[in-house]
């Protein structure tokens, strides 16, 4: 019955998207006036929260299960959910003015890693001189928070309706985040050195995972005893393999992932072949476990 409510509720909303704002998503402070808000035989209400609603529907962690029963509810349901996913938030002149700043950082900011870092993302406390940063007239400025800047944009969560408007805002905007997402980060001397250490150990583990555990990915607890694990030249020691594996695959560090299988062939291989692998089974409790 609640979930019938929030379907209602759903396609009055995307329909007024749809008809009275230009596709534009509402902002967390606009009010609406709709009928059949509450009932389906209600009039016109004003005062509706209509931004309200859509951030609680589509941001709100402890309204994911209603969004997933929504989007299974009804074709009309799934439709409206797809079109509204398909929309930016409206925006006042304010905000568009910032929108096409950000738009000019972004596309300065590409070419930059582009032409100067040999395509490679800064790091986070990385500074360049750029020219147009601040203004459109504004020449070059040395000290840009450039690895901050991009952290920022894409890292926090406060930012995501940035990043969709940014990406929404025009062509060059679009394609400029496109070549940023196939990027990889700047690495110094320890950072390459710690990748090659974290690859070793992949293909270690990769070799491990086919050849004593018939491609079955060990149990978080599981240990195995292996040689040139710390080190290249170290002899056999017991290693956490369960820990390893699940802290690489399921840490928020995805750009340890990302350089990993960036790094070399044989790593690249390693994670593919590892991402086909099933997790062990879980030994049994009880009277009949062995």
């Amino acid at each position: 019955m609640n979930t019938a409510h929030d379907a209602r509720k759903l396609k009055i909303f995307s329909a007024h998207v749809r008809d009275h704002l230009d596709g534009r998503l509402p902002r967390f402070h606009d009010v609406a006036t709709l009928a059949r808000w509450d009932h389906e035989d209600d009039g016109e209400r004003d005062g509706v929260p209509v931004g309200l609603w859509w951030y609680r529907l589509d941001r709100d962690i402890r309204f994911q299960d209603r969004l997933k029963r929504l989007r299974n509810f009804d074709a009309d349901s799934k439709h409206a959910l797809e079109y509204l996913e398909t929309c930016v938030f409206r925006e006042d002149g304010h905000a568009y003015m910032y929108t096409a700043h950000a738009a000019r950082k972004l596309k300065i900011f590409s070419a930059h890693v582009r032409d100067h870092l040999d395509g490679k993302l800064p790091r986070f406390h990385d500074v360049a001189t750029l020219a147009r940063w601040d203004h459109e007239d504004a020449g070059e400025r040395d000290g840009v928070p450039v690895g901050w800047w991009w952290y920022e944009l894409t890292r926090n969560i406060r930012f995501q309706d940035r990043l969709k408007r940014l990406r929404n805002f025009d062509a060059d905007s679009k394609h400029a985040l496109e070549y940023l997402e196939t990027c990889v980060f700047r690495e110094d001397g320890h950072a390459y050195m710690y990748t090659a250490h974290a690859a070793r150990k992949l293909k270690i583990f990769s070799a491990h995972v086919r050849d004593h555990l018939d491609g079955k990915l060990p149990r978080a607890h599981d240990v195995a005893t292996l040689a040139r694990w710390d080190h290249e030249d170290d002899g056999e020691r017991e290693v956490q393999v369960g820990q390893f594996w699940y802290k690489l695959n399921r840490s928020t560090d995805k750009e340890r992932l990302k350089r990993l299988r960036n790094f070399d062939e044989d790593s690249k291989h390693a994670l593919e072949y590892l991402e086909t692998c099933e997790l062990r089974k879980a030994k049994a409790r009880g009277r009949n476990a062995k």
